[in-house]
């Protein structure tokens, strides 16, 4: 069963980590991703892009997940430069690029985004806020 559903999720030319991974009935739709995404409790993150504030619904060192209203300015391919990132008290700006929109998030569009440029520093304090959010969620009893 694991051999199979590892064949499942390599795409042609052996891909494996590099799309997104979307499940239906137990089947591969897309692929996986290449790191480990963690939720991020609601008012925990937000991004500010301009004038705008969009709540992060996941993160990882290479990117994160947002909600927007709308598509307009979060199409594939967009750079958001200078995008500030608050999370856990820590503010970091950040070069983005939207690397897709999906709509399961109630009532918005979850936003992919992929880090692009961050500051010294932004990898090892988004490394520790990873690691400490998986102990939360896979050994609760240790916090």
């Amino acid at each position: 069963m694991e051999d199979t559903m590892v064949a499942a999720l390599v795409g042609e030319g052996g891909t494996e980590g590099q799309e997104l991974l979307l499940w239906e009935d137990q089947a591969a739709v897309g692929a996986v991703r290449s790191a480990y995404r963690v939720p991020v409790a609601p008012g925990e993150g937000w991004l500010r892009v301009g004038e705008q504030d969009v709540p992060v619904l996941d993160v990882a060192a290479s990117g994160l997940g947002v909600a927007v209203e709308s598509v307009d300015g979060w199409e594939p391919g967009t750079r958001k430069e200078g995008a500030q990132l608050t999370l856990a008290g820590e503010s970091f700006v950040l070069d983005l690029e939207v690397v897709h929109v999906s709509a399961d998030v109630e009532d918005a569009l979850r936003c992919g985004l992929t880090v692009r440029h961050a500051p010294q520093g932004y990898g090892d304090f988004v490394e520790n806020f990873v690691a400490q959010r998986k102990t939360q969620l896979l050994h609760p009893e240790k916090i």
